[in-house]
Parts: structure tokens; sequence; C-alpha cells
């Protein structure tokens, strides 16, 4: 089974293997070898895009006609309509996957939308009251399968976002027994799905969501929680592992610059009962913070620097704002943000040529 990887590290990976061809560290056999184990990984189709946008719009056009006219329809034929829709839908989109792939797909997502959007209105019909989590919880199975029947990252990735909603819109005790598996399947489709960077990222940003409100549901002061934050975002930065690790790298150092940025406020220290005068801590950690990141930046790691530089911000905020005129704090923090976004551009360019 051939590894799909993008067409530039294909490419990469051709020019790899005519030097070692041309200085006789492989044989042109074994080079054709190893290239017939990997393919190129289909990029974004533009016709693809533009009948799957189509499909969207009618499928959303019928779900607002249905709507607009909900109270007028009995009950059993709004389930009626509803149902017919969707298998027309279902139908169309096996029966033209052969023959027209891409309006087969197209049909596919169609088809997830009526579903979803048939969820909710057949609530509404027979006021089960259901909360929204709980619609939200179903749909997201509904495209999980769908995603795995026809492997389709899209699906995979739309799942991502309805877990979302379904973590913001009803978090509570039940809420565990549903998120848990939800996120494992999650990162089992990284396997599935050929450890796709997007899929991964979607992954680890349900799963930071998800901690957020659990650390808010069970009433963690705010500094533990950014304690937490940190802590995780660092072992998340330096775990290794095999699964697209520069995104969990990203995601890490991210998640630690946001959680030492909230522990630059002395109003966050001072939540503990025992801190007087959080200056004292916010600080010194604030500098050791930033010396750590610039430890980071000195490895060719761009964003680090993009997280001193909001460091930068929020000191030059915090400590000129009263004492500077407002024009003159505007033109100094534009010089401020002017001056840090051409550093970082030469900066990216610096590590990409070095690359």
């Amino acid at each position: 089974m051939s590894h799909k990887i993008s067409k530039s590290n294909l490419a990469f990976l051709e020019e790899v293997l005519k030097d070692a061809e041309a200085k006789n560290i492989v044989k042109p056999t074994q080079a054709k070898d190893i290239l017939s184990h990997y393919e190129a990984r289909k990029g974004l189709d533009f016709i693809r895009v533009l009948v799957s946008f189509g499909a969207i719009l009618i499928g959303l056009g019928i779900i607002l006609f249905i709507a607009g006219n909900w109270q007028a329809i009995s009950n059993p034929f709004k389930v009626v309509i509803i149902v017919t829709a969707l298998a027309a839908s279902m139908g169309a989109s096996y029966a033209t996957a052969t023959q027209r792939p891409t309006t087969s797909q197209a049909l596919l997502y169609l088809s997830v939308l009526i579903f979803g959007a048939g969820l909710f209105l057949i609530d509404l019909a027979y006021n089960f009251n259901l909360e929204p989590f709980v619609l939200s919880f179903v749909w997201a199975l509904a495209a999980l399968l769908l995603s795995s029947v026809y492997k389709d990252v899209i699906l995979f990735i739309f799942a991502h976002v309805l877990a979302f909603v379904f973590i913001t819109t009803g978090f509570g005790e039940n809420l565990f027994i549903y998120a848990v598996p939800l996120l494992a399947v999650f990162f089992a489709g990284n396997y599935y799905f050929g450890f796709r960077k997007l899929v991964t990222f979607g992954s680890l940003l349900v799963t930071q969501i998800f901690l957020i409100y659990t650390f808010d549901f069970i009433e963690l002061d705010p500094i533990y929680t950014a304690f937490v934050f940190l802590g995780e975002g660092l072992i998340l930065y330096y775990f290794k592992h095999d699964l697209n690790r520069d995104i969990f790298r990203f995601v890490g150092i991210a998640t630690a610059g946001i959680a030492a940025f909230s522990l630059t406020f002395r109003n966050l220290w001072e939540d503990l009962t025992f801190i007087e005068n959080g200056s004292f801590y916010a600080i010194p950690f604030s500098i050791a913070f930033t010396v750590y990141l610039f430890t980071r930046v000195s490895k060719k790691e761009i964003t680090p620097l993009i997280i001193i530089s909001a460091f930068i911000l929020r000191f030059y905020f915090d400590t000129f704002y009263e004492f500077l005129p407002r024009s003159l704090f505007f033109i100094l923090g534009g010089v401020i943000v002017l001056g840090m976004g051409i550093y970082i551009e030469r900066y990216r360019r610096e590590e990409v040529t070095d690359a």
C-alpha cells in the first residue's frame, strides 16, 4: 500500500534519490522500489470545491424553504420530507460514485447537512426538547460514520467542528461519557487517514477545548488552570513520538505561551490567598519564561518569537498607557508592531533558507 505524502515532499524525495543514485549510494532499481511506496496526495481541486459549494447552497436553500413553511406542514409529513430528502441525496451520491466521484462527494456532504438539519427540525416539531449538545453529538456520530465508510477527511474534520459545538453548548457530568470516547476516535482517525496534519491539529484543538471546559466545570482556580496548561503544553512540546510531532510541538508551545501570557498579570497571582503583591511573582516569571523562549528562538523556531512579541506588547500597554499622550502611545505601539512584523517575516525567510 502506497503512503500518501505532499507533492513537495515527494519531489524532495525524488531529488534525494537522484542524488543518491549519482553518488552510487543506491541502485536505480532500489530508488524505484522506494518511490513505489509513496504517491502524491491530491491537492485542493477547484472543481471539487465548486461542486461541493453548489450542493451545500442547494441543501441550505431546501432546508430554509422547509423551515420557513414548517408550521404549515403536518408532523408526519415533516418526517417524510426529511427522510425522502436524505434518502434521495444519499442515493444520488451512491449512484454517481463511479462515474462522477466529485459530484458524489458533494452529495455526500449535502446528506450530512440534511441529516443535521433534520435532527433539529424533528426535535422542534415533536417538542422533544433535546439539548443542543445531544443533537450535535448525534450529528457528529453520523459524520464520523460516513467519513469512515467513504474515507472522507473533510467529513472527519467536520465532525471535529460538531464536537466543538457539542462541548461548548452543554458541558456537564454526562459529557465525559461521550466526549472521552469521541476524542479517542479523533486520535485513532490520525492513523486511519494517513497521518494528515490537519486531522492531528483538529484532534489536539478539540482536546484543548475539552480541557478548558473540564477545568471550568470543576471550578479549578484560574491560576491553577494556567499552570496545568503550561505544564501540558510543555509536555506536548517535548514528548517524543511519531504522530506529526511538528504539530504537537506547535500546539504545545502555543498552549504554554498562552498560559504563560496569562501568568504575566498580577491579578491572577493574587487569587491565591497567601499572595498580596502579584507583581512580585508575575514579573520574575515573565522574565524567566521570556529567557526560555529565547532559547527556543535560538533553535530557529518562529512560534516562540511570536509569543515574545505578545509579551512585549502586553508590557508596553500596561506600562505606558497611563503615562503617554494617546496619540504618541498609539504611534509608538504601531511602530513596535510594524517592527516586530518585519523582524518576524525576515526571521521566517531566514528559517526557510536555512532549511
